[in-house]
């Protein structure tokens, strides 16, 4: 398997737009990588169970990785077909309102509880498998993908704390816990579905 960034995947397909396209500009050439990986998400990428995911691919994902909000890193086989992604940002978590007891779970070992409000975490935002390639690759390999490359950033950047919005459903919330992760806080109400809110303590 490959794992490679959104952002470097999008910079191939702008350097061979380049070759087609020699007068256009950096921002012209930006906009047909964007229209041109689009229509491959909408053409080789399918979720049955969460349209939702397929819909952030293919629309918002490149918008977002070049205005540097979030990562996404995609997933492939050696043909180069897409067979999973994660999207992973920084997160700066409020945990001023909570108790004594519970601060100490959420901040870093020696450091007074009485004295953090906020603390960093890295957020996984988005997480899919392509239908297509559902016997290739599993859930519990593409969330060691992606735990893999959160240690990476935790290497550079410090922080323990990985958090994540799982649909509120059992079988999602025992894949989640079969990896350590732990409900936090209290369900988020959608339209279409209720969101619980989960964390993990990668320092341990």
């Amino acid at each position: 398997m490959i794992v490679t960034s959104l952002y470097e995947y999008l910079q191939y397909i702008v350097d061979a737009h380049r070759v087609e396209n020699t007068a256009a500009t950096e921002k012209q050439l930006q906009k047909l990588a964007k229209q041109t990986w689009a229509e491959r998400v909408e053409q080789t990428f399918f979720c049955q169970k969460n349209s939702d995911i397929v819909l952030f691919l293919q629309n918002r994902a490149a918008d977002n990785d070049y205005h540097h909000a979030t990562r996404t890193f995609l997933v492939l086989d050696q043909s180069e077909e897409l067979i999973g992604f994660f999207t992973l940002s920084i997160k700066i978590v409020d945990i001023s309102e909570f108790d004594r007891k519970t601060k100490k779970n959420y901040i870093y070992s020696g450091k007074s509880p009485n004295n953090v409000t906020h603390i960093p975490t890295i957020l996984i935002a988005q997480f899919g498998k392509n239908d297509r390639f559902s016997e290739i690759i599993s859930g519990d390999q593409l969330m060691e993908y992606a735990l893999e490359k959160i240690d990476e950033l935790r290497s550079l950047i410090g922080t323990k704390i990985v958090l994540l919005d799982s649909v509120n459903h059992p079988k999602v919330l025992s894949f989640y816990r079969s990896f350590g992760f732990a409900e936090f806080g209290a369900i988020i109400s959608e339209i279409d579905e209720s969101l619980q809110p989960m964390f993990l303590d990668v320092s341990k």
